[in-house]
């Protein structure tokens, strides 16, 4: 009797132990599936109350860790918003006296103005140009940061583009000694394109 005894207490401890096992399961499976953190049976005196509280510090430790995970993302993101916002407020501030130097180079009266005069008028007008374009660049970064980066075709005389830009880096080549030399095939007179995106392919 004794025996039957111990048997039946055996059996039902392990039906016991058993269905604890497949509650514990459950939940840790949804606690795997994102449902966040699931009541565990950490006051248990047996073995399935040390694996829940075991359990519960390693739910604790990766809870811990998605914070501190997000928590670092979201100071990354206000990093980066502060970088694109301070590139385009730069290049804002920077356009406007630029193109004030473009627009009243452009004013003078070349007419009156020796040819050397005149040379040095040409450089000045093409560095503006440039530092223009390097402001375009710090836009166009900005822009791709937000995700705001848009082409913008038109009508565009390809030959005159590359001429200018050409034109634009022949300070630079004659200071260094090298011949600066521009070979168009034949070209349409017009092109639908976006002109900036065309200028900084052949600019660099």
């Amino acid at each position: 009797g004794i025996a039957l005894l111990f048997v039946l207490l055996s059996l039902l401890y392990a039906r016991s132990i058993g269905r604890a096992l497949d509650r514990l399961t459950a939940r840790v499976e949804r606690y795997a599936a994102g449902e966040g953190n699931t009541e565990l049976p950490v006051d248990r005196r047996d073995e399935i109350g040390r694996l829940s509280r075991s359990l519960a510090r390693m739910q604790d430790r990766i809870d811990a860790r998605v914070r501190d995970l997000e928590t670092a993302r979201a100071d990354a993101e206000a990093s980066d918003r502060a970088r694109r916002d301070m590139l385009a407020n730069m290049s804002h501030e920077v356009r406007t006296p630029l193109n004030a130097i473009l627009g009243m180079s452009a004013d003078l009266d070349t007419t009156a103005l020796s040819e050397a005069d005149q040379q040095k008028l040409g450089i000045v007008q093409r560095s503006a140009e440039r530092l223009r374009g390097l402001v375009d660049d710090l836009l166009l970064h900005a822009r791709i940061g937000e995700g705001r980066l848009r082409v913008e075709p038109a009508a565009v005389d390809v030959r005159t583009l590359i001429m200018d830009i050409a034109q634009a880096h022949l300070p630079v080549a004659r200071a260094k000694g090298v011949a600066l030399l521009t070979r168009l095939d034949d070209l349409p007179p017009t092109c639908l394109i976006d002109p900036l995106r065309l200028h900084q392919i052949v600019d660099n």
